[in-house]
């Protein structure tokens, strides 16, 4: 099978955020395409490789809140410029299919990530309420967008041994 899911999203964010402005507006498009291939190699033996798109939004609270010290001029706070996390997704595997309720399987996957949200520091400009509102830089420890990839394998053996048991087995590095 074969899909196409078109995304629009709005962020409207009230907030103490950088800069001291109290509302931060984006809005972003993004088109995900998938793509499902299974075929039988033999008559107890698929195999699968599947191709996508994904997208997964920061959490709410990674968008706005801080807390600010104003006469240091640090603090842990939110990022309200993170852009939604998306990958580029591939798996393939391979499923022998030995008995009843029974299966070993293998397979490889691959990810790369573009927007991994992880933690730094930034000198952002925020509103120094001591300093009656006065925008000044801020060394804040906050959530910041960067690149990452996963691959692995995965091993996975399931067996019947009767009367509602069985075995299941998994392994992923």
């Amino acid at each position: 099978n074969a899909g196409l899911r078109v995304i629009n999203t709005k962020e409207d964010i009230d907030a103490f955020l950088p800069g001291g402005a109290p509302n931060y507006k984006k809005t972003f498009n993004d088109v995900l395409p998938s793509l499902n291939l299974r075929v039988d190699l033999a008559k107890n033996l698929v195999g699968r490789f599947a191709a996508n798109r994904a997208l997964s939004r920061p959490d709410f609270g990674q968008l706005a809140g801080n807390d600010l010290r104003d006469l240091q001029h640090n603090g842990v706070g939110s990022n309200p410029y993170l852009s939604p996390i998306r990958s580029n997704n591939l798996d393939a595997s391979i499923e022998w299919y030995f008995g009843p309720r029974s299966a070993l399987s293998a397979a490889v996957f691959a990810s790369k990530l573009d927007g991994v949200i992880a933690y730094g520091h930034s000198m952002l400009p925020y509103a120094n309420q001591a300093n009656g509102g006065a925008i000044e830089l801020y060394d804040v420890s906050s959530p910041v967008n960067t690149q990452g990839r996963i691959a692995g394998v995965e091993v996975m053996f399931q067996h019947a041994l009767g009367m509602g048991f069985g075995v299941d087995l998994n392994y992923t590095y």
